[in-house]
């Protein structure tokens, strides 16, 4: 992964780059010292899917540490495989 910075206080080549980034379909972050807020760019549909697993599974390790659920040992879950 390489990570490219740039900065720019000219509001029209943000936008520009903006719109190069997006058609290019590249991730990108804008951190504005000013406002000190991260702008990025919407979940795609298989992003969405990993976010919703990655939730329900810390919700999962929430309620095992709260004696709720209990887990399968790695060996017995490894010999069902």
């Amino acid at each position: 992964m390489i990570t490219f910075t740039i900065n720019t206080e000219d509001k029209k080549a943000e936008k520009a780059l903006k719109a190069i980034l997006k058609a290019l379909k590249l991730d990108y972050e804008i951190h504005d010292k000013k406002e000190a807020k991260t702008q990025t760019r919407p979940l795609n549909k298989k992003e969405k899917q990993i976010f919703k697993s990655l939730k329900g599974s810390l919700i999962d390790i929430k309620r095992w540490e709260k004696g709720e659920i209990e887990f399968k040992n790695a060996k017995d879950f490894l010999n069902e495989l």
